[in-house]
């Protein structure tokens, strides 16, 4: 899910349904849902990444799988109208479970990491709107799987959290992203390692919203945690959504509430069909 601060609209795709990827287009305008027929879409996909173009008005997806095991690495626009697929000259490896930003300063799509098969991935690259570039940087994260990440507008950031390792190791490490350098950031306290939460960026009180995921265990966590760029606080709501991994979730700055969709819970209520809005009141 990402936020059309354009159209004032939330725009969902794909995902899975009853275990089915799907390539549904929906949009919220904060009353209802509705879903959008494209005369053109994406090949039905999990594992993808969609972020929202502000300088261009366009939402911008990459990758994912589009069955078992079948990874891909082609670039979708959507307009809010139709999705168009775009063919830059260079792109990144075919990938799933990547993290994607748009950083807004320097009007890039920022992507990091994700995996195809065995082969965990810790590379970096930028969108331009016409191709895609490699940027090599060193230090770098670890590379990951179905770690999230988010722009902080205010300190000029992309902030990485969590994923999972090779070794199905869940992450709990921070790292922000100046658009030359990674740095990891040394918190004085951090959500629990996890993979498969949900982040996004509150411009109107500055922070990083997290909720949810797991560690690959039995627990699903139903925690909201909140970053201001120094540490992580854990936030204690009431009443709040049930436990959940793989929601979508974004930023609704016309309304100044972070909105969540759906999920899954694979040791209890199975998957989730709701929407949950979260900010100031």
């Amino acid at each position: 899910m990402v936020y059309d601060s354009a159209r004032e609209r939330v725009v969902l795709f794909g995902g899975t349904e009853f275990s089915s990827p799907v390539n549904e287009t929906w949009e919220y305008d904060g009353t209802s849902w509705t879903e959008v027929t494209p005369s053109s879409s994406p090949a039905p996909r999990v594992g993808f990444a969609i972020v929202y173009d502000s300088a261009r008005g366009r939402v911008v997806l990459f990758g994912g799988s589009v069955s078992l095991g079948r990874y891909v690495a082609d670039t979708w626009e959507y307009d809010g109208t139709s999705w168009t697929e775009v063919t830059p000259v260079t792109s990144p490896p075919v990938r799933t479970g990547h993290g994607m930003a748009y950083d807004a300063t320097r009007n890039r799509v920022v992507l990091y990491g994700g995996g195809a098969a065995s082969d965990w991935l810790d590379d970096t690259w930028e969108y331009d709107g016409t191709t895609w570039i490699e940027v090599r940087t060193s230090p770098s994260p670890p590379g990951r799987v179905a770690g999230r990440m988010v722009y902080d507008s205010l300190r000029g950031r992309v902030v990485l959290f969590g994923g999972v390792t090779t070794s199905v190791t869940s992450l709990g490490d921070t790292w922000e992203y100046d658009g030359t350098t990674w740095t990891e950031v040394a918190t004085t306290s951090s959500p629990a390692e996890r993979h498969f939460y949900a982040m996004a960026y509150d411009s109107v009180r500055a922070v990083v919203v997290l909720f949810g995921g797991y560690q690959g265990g039995t627990e699903v966590f139903d925690d909201t945690w909140e970053y201001d760029g120094t540490t992580w606080t854990r936030v204690m709501t009431s009443p709040s959504p049930a436990g959940r991994i793989q929601h979508g979730m974004t930023y609704d700055s016309k309304r100044g509430r972070t909105i969540l969709f759906g999920g899954d819970d694979p040791y209890g209520s199975g998957t989730f069909g709701d929407t949950w809005e979260y900010g100031l009141p």
